[in-house]
């Protein structure tokens, strides 16, 4: 028995000092205070705009000189690529980083997308760790974003065609919006809408996380569903609530008109119009 603690203790102490070996060398290396770099792409016009990042947040900005263009925070092994094809700009990330350094690298880059116009077709960004945030950009026809570890912000735009947000872990908020029929869903994180204005229907989900509004409508219906959270806030017109929560209280209004669901199994309902 003695001796299989002493070959504990002894693998622990081992563990131990490769521990330490790596936190020194991370800090020789400077991997904890990586060099930053800053780089600036010029690009042609374009009408679409299609990102697929690994590890940057990505801010839309309108461009006050009229000219499109991309700054890019990177570093000398994890860098973007940055193109026009077929009228579409597109942004990828090369990760050249060896397996210790990708240890000790925690911050995330950021890419900021100037543009010139008020409107473009598509826009379709996934990033995998980062934050999208768009609230300069005035329209776009097809909006789809998808954030596997961070917050999606979608703020003062009309979407023509097709709209669709989601977050794994991280939240999902969209203020001053008119959409046609949408879907917004976070995993673990939360969904906060505001002045959101959907022309068809409005589908809503999280799993570990709450669901707010805040003077939303649709033409069409609405469905709000949490596993873990609570769903509160205001609609503007008059619907008829169903609504199920198996830990928790209900308040909806008694009104008629388009279905509105909502189901959450352990939180609050709680649903008033607007004033």
């Amino acid at each position: 028995m003695k001796k299989a603690i002493a070959i504990i203790v002894v693998i622990a102490i081992v563990l131990v000092g490769v521990g330490g070996y790596l936190v020194w060398k991370g800090y020789q290396d400077g991997y904890f205070t990586p060099d930053y770099i800053s780089k600036e792409y010029e690009v042609e016009d374009f009408d679409n705009i299609n990102i697929n990042l690994e590890s940057s947040d990505v801010l839309f900005k309108k461009a006050s000189d009229g000219k499109a263009k991309v700054e890019c925070q990177e570093l000398e092994k994890l860098y973007h690529e940055v193109k026009v094809e077929d009228n579409t700009l597109i942004i990828t990330q090369v990760d050249n980083l060896e397996q210790i350094e990708k240890w000790f690298v925690f911050a995330n880059l950021k890419v900021t997308i100037y543009l010139p116009k008020d409107a473009y077709d598509s826009l379709k960004v996934n990033t995998s760790v980062g934050n999208c945030v768009s609230e300069e950009l005035a329209e776009v026809n097809k909006l789809n974003v998808e954030a596997t570890t961070g917050n999606v912000k979608i703020k003062n735009m009309n979407v023509l065609s097709e709209f669709n947000a989601q977050a794994t872990t991280g939240n999902v908020e969209i203020e001053n919006v008119n959409a046609p029929s949408s879907n917004l869903s976070a995993t673990t994180g939360n969904v906060k809408m505001t002045n959101f204005i959907v022309d068809g229907d409005l589908n809503v989900s999280t799993t570990t996380g709450n669901i707010k509004l805040t003077d939303i409508d649709s033409t069409g219906g609405m469905k709000f569903t949490a596993s873990t959270g609570n769903i509160k806030g205001t609609v503007k017109s008059p619907r008829q609530f169903m609504a199920k929560s198996s830990t928790g209280t209900i308040h909806v209004p008694y009104t008629a008109g388009p279905l509105c669901e909502i189901e959450t199994s352990t939180g609050n309902i709680d649903i008033q119009l607007s004033a």
